[in-house]
């Protein structure tokens, strides 16, 4: 099985292993607070001043600006309000947001709205009703697993206003079809009825209305994300990341078409489901082409023989096709023990496989050259993981077999080294020149491979 990523914690190119050079900060660098400006320790020391006295600064877990205190312009009138979330340390379900406005005498309050959870999910300042001027949205929640509270405010005479509270599994805001209004998109699943919607808010008459309510696909369990992206050169959408049984998932596109949400990749009338994938991954644009992909997890050829928790899948990453298809991008695989990750040569798609092996002290992954049967023939490269204390053994064998082997870092424990065929396989004409269109060289292999750190959950 996959196991759960908690984050990314570091990633390299395989360019910087290669020269020696280091992502990390010296201990002087990491004992330095961080410099901040005379103007943000302003608005910190105004925050501290009216914070009540049990309070203690938070970060919410989605939120663009990354920070507990932030600026939004709430009353549009050019300068930006501040705006602080605290959790109070006597009540580890109160938290709190703070709202200051600076005036020529000084720093004025003008909110201190309370909420109830252990810990603020989701804070923007969308523009919901168009007029310029951003509302303030927050999502309360009580933990994980546990169904969250969205409260919408706007500022009214000088005070904030909550239009509505709401109930939600998860939530995305963006302006989906360019109308200058930020659509405000609820999902929510019941697990009882086995059933799961997209409802669509904005604000009409001065107030936050239900426009839509979008069925979705039914036995879904949950959320793991709901990222909006661009799903094609002039289209938005919501890529919703959903729960089907123990760890498979599957992937809904939600676009807004003459003023209504639609699920792309709706299943028929058989339940097929084109994005579904075995372990739950994440949509992304994977190949920095502006575009989010959405990553399908495809069985190599010839791999029969491993259990699914073992197989050594291939990440198929796809866009939409414009109608409710997907067309094949890109492709990478992923050694998430060792923590590297391989993008597969545009060449090679269609023409090789995977095979992995793994003991005690190391972990390979190798990759082959397919027949028209789809059975793997020549080896093209081995990337191997080996533990370090036995990474000297290792270079004295490789040195004395004059393998063609190249020390790409240390990683997770690792060190991680590649190996490259060396000469010409014995073969057809054919089936040589298929292994010398795929053969890679050491500069490529080097803008193919990246390492990252992965820490594991308990």
């Amino acid at each position: 099985m996959l196991s759960r990523w908690k984050g990314w914690c570091a990633l390299t190119a395989l360019s910087l292993a290669l020269s020696g050079c280091q992502l990390v900060s010296s201990p002087v660098d990491l004992l330095r607070s961080p410099q901040i400006s005379s103007s943000q320790q302003e608005r910190k020391q105004a925050v501290m001043q009216f914070m009540p006295a049990t309070a203690k600064l938070t970060v919410p877990i989605r939120s663009k600006q990354a920070s507990a205190i932030v600026e939004a312009d709430l009353d549009g009138d050019g300068t930006p309000e501040t705006v602080a979330f605290y959790k109070n340390e006597k009540n580890e379900y109160e938290l709190g947001i703070l709202i200051l406005q600076k005036k020529d005498d000084g720093w004025v309050k003008l909110g201190d709205l309370k909420g109830v959870g252990r810990e603020l999910h989701y804070v923007d300042f969308p523009d919901l009703n168009g007029d310029g001027i951003p509302e303030m949205v927050i999502g309360w929640s009580g933990g994980n697993g546990l169904t969250k509270e969205l409260s919408v405010y706007m500022m009214q005479q000088g005070a904030m206003k909550k239009m509505q509270s709401l109930k939600y599994d998860e939530l995305a805001g963006d302006d989906l079809d360019g109308d200058g209004k930020t659509d405000l998109v609820l999902f929510q699943v019941d697990r009882v009825k086995l059933l799961s919607s997209a409802q669509l808010y904005a604000i009409q008459n001065g107030e936050l209305s239900l426009l839509q309510t979008l069925p979705l696909e039914p036995a879904i369990n949950g959320f793991a994300q709901a990222k909006t992206g661009m799903a094609s050169a002039t289209q938005k959408g919501i890529f919703v990341e959903m729960g089907v049984g123990a760890h498979s998932s599957i992937t809904s596109l939600i676009v807004k078409e003459k003023g209504l949400l639609r699920d792309v990749f709706a299943s028929g009338t058989d339940g097929e489901m084109i994005t579904f994938k075995a372990y739950t991954t994440l949509s992304e644009d994977i190949n920095g082409d502006g575009i989010t992909e959405i990553d399908i997890l495809r069985e190599p050829s010839g791999s029969e023989e491993y259990a699914m928790a073992n197989m050594p899948w291939i990440h198929e990453w796809n866009q939409w096709d414009g109608r409710n298809g997907l067309v094949p991008v890109y492709e990478n695989y992923y050694n998430n023990g060792v923590g590297f990750r391989f993008d597969i040569p545009d060449r090679w798609r269609g023409r090789y496989t995977v095979a992995k092996q793994t003991s005690d002290t190391e972990a390979t992954s190798v990759f082959y050259t397919v027949n028209d049967s789809g059975s793997k023939q020549f080896e093209l490269l081995s990337i191997v993981g080996i533990k370090a204390n036995a990474w000297n053994e290792r270079r004295k064998q490789l040195e004395q077999a004059s393998a063609k082997y190249e020390m790409l870092g240390a990683n997770n424990g690792f060190v991680i080294y590649s190996v490259l065929p060396d000469g010409e396989p014995s073969g057809t004409a054919a089936e040589k020149k298929t292994f010398a269109d795929l053969r890679l060289e050491k500069d490529e292999l080097a803008k193919l491979l990246q390492l990252y750190y992965m820490e594991y959950a308990q």
